[in-house]
């Protein structure tokens, strides 16, 4: 079998630079081969960012036209990248997709936070009103909040989250969380309209991490031998334990379950 061969491309943005050090970072690289990323001015304490897309060779600048600020949080593998800007009114949320930008706001909602996006286009979120924080499901404009019934909070992943929670809504639309009730918290799975409560057998918690693409969620668990880490597809449970290891701890699944 021969060796497999890479090439490399610098991504380094052909933009303006005043400051005394430059620095750029990718943040996403989608399925498409683009990515996302920013560059860096900094002069002293100060700096400043410009957001980009990087597409075969092509740079194209994001900068919500009416904002003061504008930072991307992610980009899927149709192309959307969500963001948030900040303007004289305060901080807003937006997805850019083909040279428009879009504004999203949950109605009555004193903030709109976007997560996550999937590649069929619904986008994962949490809005804040006077009620408190609550996720919710954009699908094109219709807003589907998420609560877990007889749940007293219901609560999303994302990967914008932390590096090793997340993603919270797969390209299915599936999305994962956990909610409270008057007998703890407790890992679910909303699919199509309905809610499944995650309980690894026998285990005193259980915690929902990452969820793939084909439906394989990943997550952990704690019992009486400590705590280690699951996978479960089509209602089965599959342990994960290094053999002789006090606990183990897995981060990440990828569409083939690996």
């Amino acid at each position: 079998m021969s060796a497999t061969t890479y090439s490399y491309s610098l991504i380094n943005p052909p933009f303006s630079f005043s400051g005394t050090y430059r620095s750029v970072s990718v943040t996403a690289l989608n399925n498409q081969g683009v990515a996302l990323g920013s560059a860096y001015n900094s002069t002293g304490s100060s700096s400043t960012s410009t957001p980009f897309l990087y597409d075969n060779g092509s740079y194209t600048t994001l900068s919500v036209p009416w904002a003061n600020t504008t930072t991307v949080t992610q980009l899927n593998n149709a192309g959307q990248v969500i963001g948030r800007y900040q303007d004289s009114a305060g901080t807003h949320s937006f997805i850019y997709q083909n040279g428009h930008y879009t504004d999203v706001a949950v109605p009555g909602a004193a903030m709109t936070t976007l997560l996550q996006s999937s590649s069929s286009g619904k986008l994962l979120g949490t809005y804040f009103n006077s009620s408190g924080l609550h996720p919710f499901i954009d699908d094109n404009g219709h807003y589907i909040p998420l609560s877990v019934p007889g749940a007293t909070s219901t609560f999303v992943s994302s990967g914008s989250i932390t590096a090793s929670a997340g993603p919270g809504i797969n390209d299915s639309d599936q999305v994962i969380g956990r909610y409270t009730d008057s007998s703890g918290s407790h890992a679910f799975l909303y699919s199509d309209g309905s809610y499944t409560t995650l309980t690894y057998p026998g285990a005193g918690t259980t915690t929902a991490t990452q969820i793939n693409n084909t439906g394989q969620v990943l997550g952990s668990y704690s019992d009486s031998t400590g705590q280690n880490s699951f996978v479960l597809y089509n209602g089965q449970y599959a342990r994960i334990a290094v053999p002789g290891a006090n606990s183990t701890n897995a981060l990440q699944i990828n569409d083939k379950g690996q």
